[in-house]
């Protein structure tokens, strides 16, 4: 019962130093700080509500929140008047119950999603158009009719089963939650805002959910809302007063809640439409179905779930995959793939001038695959490069495989690649055609009529008698270091004051930089260039079309002197990193393709230079064939004088950059040292100046 005493309800407002971009590039769950904070620095806002499900569901927030909106925007009072009316749904005079209830049923033996030992893990995953009808195409002809919710609630329902790794006798069931209003039923009136809503189970063994198609679990779901009609909803009422307001049960039980259509999106309090309306988390037990719009503006849907950490990376695998061969799949996509990307499968040759050509022969490319004895485990506590079995492996006998890709950079660069392997990963997972239909247009950089360089590009000067990092005698070390948080606020700690707004790309890079070169021990009046790979596409220039996959970088070059490099602080390195990436623009990208011409495509110089490639915004952690998303996506190894950022998450959940370099033996163990004098130094520092402030606050 409800006691209406007007106590109210509880308001809690708060504001942090937090701005719309720290949310993430996709605004969906989980959020980084949704429980603490009301109003971000940029201007918005995050409106979040508790409520208890005995008093309303989604519908009746809706409607309450509809009901704020327009006493915000000045009403005097509601455009349609609540109606509470519990009395609607109390139990017949006679109670009796005429249907069966399995969802408040006790099953013995099932076992809890909710784990003691392991932590739980909350993720949402995006289903567009595409995603949901290569599901649809793998049902059967009689279920491709079946509803969007059906499809995905099935799909979901048996993938989580798969993942939790549950005994092959247990029972699990499934729940959804059916709305009471609308066209099927005349119970409840339109102003009615309290509880309205069922939710049917049904219940199978989980070996018949698991090995069976998924046309299987659609037909569960779809039996699952067939139970739904006026005399089940008079029967859970009987229900509830015979059994004494049984508690829902939930182990064995999932239960979806599609909010799709509540249009939690379309609530506009005064600033705009938001960016997200929905659940904030799903829990153990329940997934939320939310509509959800991409940042390509895609309209699809977004499944909230929870499950504990192994089980959600066992969640990431597709079962319309389970025991297909990963080798004979992506060989098939690779394909398709070569079709829309045809000049993938061709041959480079040189024309005159040193000018390359590709031959559209159609030739195709090398693929090799190899099984081993390797287990993922075998690889090291921590997957990250230096590997071994690197160059040996396909097929892992735990089940899982490596996919390595080697490409000519005059043919692809980083973006490209990823452009081409997320094609790959559509027709792997049953696509007819790419979602972006790839541009070659190679075209588009050819050099200006007539050629005329205007600006300086030391990438390609030669300079006599400089030291290459390369040594004839000392074996070559790989290493990966990794940076997190901690350590680049060190480094950011350690430059002055002005330059502290530096990204995380340009801090990093001047302190390797800096740190190698001291560390290689190179004559002090040698001249040393940096290097940094510059993107073409994006916000800053508009010469490549989104879909190019052709070749569409530049490496700007700054040089100093040895002596200047290890001598001045660390903000004069990261000063010039700086200036390397500024001189990207139009005018130079144009320069450059004058410059290969008239200089007739003149070779990279290699001696006295260091480039830094990120690619830690490509995205390849994220690539999923089928079989759940890599442990690792990236290089696989440095160059002498090549050096790459690779997004890296440890094993402990942290998200930090992994530095892949290439050195002589003992210039790695010097580097080691200066990388460590900076983090250490700044720390320190940070320290002594915390320490003074203590005392000067003591004198006062």
């Amino acid at each position: 019962m409800v006691d209406c005493n007007g106590e109210g309800i509880l308001f809690i407002e708060a504001d942090a130093n937090v701005t719309l971009e720290q949310l993430g590039d996709e605004i969906n769950p989980p959020f980084p700080y949704w429980d603490e904070v009301t109003r971000l620095t940029c201007g918005g806002f995050i409106l979040a509500l508790l409520f208890n499900h005995t008093v309303l569901d989604g519908f009746g927030l809706i409607k309450f929140l509809k009901t704020l909106e327009e006493f915000v925007r000045g009403a005097d009072s509601p455009s349609i008047l609540p109606v509470w009316q519990h009395n609607i749904l109390s139990a017949r005079d006679s109670p009796r119950i005429t249907c069966t209830h399995h969802e408040y049923e006790k099953v013995s033996g099932s076992k809890d999603v909710q784990s003691d030992t392991e932590r739980l893990q909350h993720k949402s995953f995006y289903f567009g158009p595409k995603d949901i009808g290569t599901i649809q195409n793998n049902m059967p002809s009689h279920l491709k009719n079946s509803t969007r919710f059906e499809i995905l609630a099935a799909f979901i329902w048996r993938c989580r089963t798969v993942a939790l790794e549950l005994d092959p006798d247990q029972i699990v069931r499934f729940s959804c939650v059916v709305n009471m209003r609308g066209k099927h039923y005349d119970i409840l009136p339109p102003g009615y805002y309290g509880v309205g809503f069922g939710c049917p189970a049904v219940c199978t063994k989980v070996d018949d959910l698991c090995k069976n198609p998924l046309g299987y679990a659609v037909e569960l779901v779809k039996s699952t809302k067939a139970q739904m009609n006026e005399e089940y909803i008079k029967s859970v009422a009987d229900y509830m007063v015979i059994m004494g307001r049984p508690k829902f049960t939930p182990e064995g039980n999932f239960l979806v809640s599609n909010i799709t259509r509540l249009g939690f999106d379309g609530i506009d309090l005064g600033w705009g439409k938001p960016l997200y309306g929905g659940a904030s988390e799903g829990t153990s037990m329940i997934g939320y179905h939310i509509k959800y719009q991409n940042k390509d503006g895609d309209d699809g849907i977004l499944v909230l779930m929870c499950l504990p950490r192994s089980a959600m990376e066992r969640n990431n695998a597709s079962p319309l995959l389970k025991g297909k061969d990963p080798v004979k799949v992506i060989r098939e996509a690779l394909s398709k793939a070569l079709v829309f990307c045809y000049p993938l499968a061709g041959r480079l040759q040189e024309g005159p001038n040193r000018k390359l050509m590709v031959d559209c022969n159609g030739e195709g490319v090398f693929f090799i695959e190899a099984d081993a004895n390797v287990k993922l485990e075998q690889l090291g506590n921590e997957i990250k490069s230096p590997f071994s079995y690197w160059d040996e492996v396909t097929r892992l006998t735990c089940g899982g495989f490596i996919l390595a890709l080697l490409f000519n950079h005059t043919m692809l660069d980083a973006v490209s690649l990823m452009q081409f392997l997320k094609t790959l990963v559509e027709f792997a997972k049953g696509a007819d055609s790419p979602s972006l239909m790839p541009v070659w247009g190679q075209n588009i950089l050819v050099a200006r009529n007539p050629p005329r360089i205007t600006c300086i590009h030391h990438e390609y000067e030669h300079v006599n008698e400089i030291k290459d990092a390369q040594s004839e005698t000392e074996p070559m070390e790989q290493k990966s270091l990794y940076f997190g948080p901690k350590e680049i606020s060190a480094i950011r700690n350690s430059v002055p004051l002005n330059i502290r707004n530096s990204s995380a790309f340009e801090l990093l890079a001047g302190c390797v930089w800096r740190s190698r070169t001291a560390a290689l021990k190179l004559d002090s009046d040698q001249i040393f260039q940096f290097l940094c790979i510059a993107n073409m596409r994006g916000k800053h220039y508009d010469i490549l079309p989104s879909r190019y996959y052709g070749v569409g970088f530049a490496c700007p070059a700054v040089c100093t002197k040895v002596d200047d490099l290890c001598k001045n602080p660390l903000g004069y390195a990261v000063d010039l990193v700086k200036k390397a990436k500024a001189q990207m623009n139009e005018e130079y990208i144009k320069s450059l393709a004058d410059f290969m011409v008239i200089k007739g495509r003149p070779t990279f110089k290699i001696e006295g230079n260091f480039l830094v490639s990120d690619v830690s915004r490509l995205g390849s952690e994220e690539l999923d064939f089928g079989w759940g998303k890599p442990v690792y996506g990236g290089s696989v190894y440095a160059k002498p004088q090549t050096t790459y950022l690779v997004e890296y998450r440890k094993k402990d959940g942290e998200d930090g950059i992994l530095v892949l370099m290439c050195m002589p033996r003992s210039a790695m163990d010097r580097f080691e040292k200066e990388l460590k004098k900076i983090s250490q130094g700044s720390v320190e520092d940070l320290y002594k100046k915390k320490m003074k402030r203590t005392k000067m606050l003591s004198k006062f």
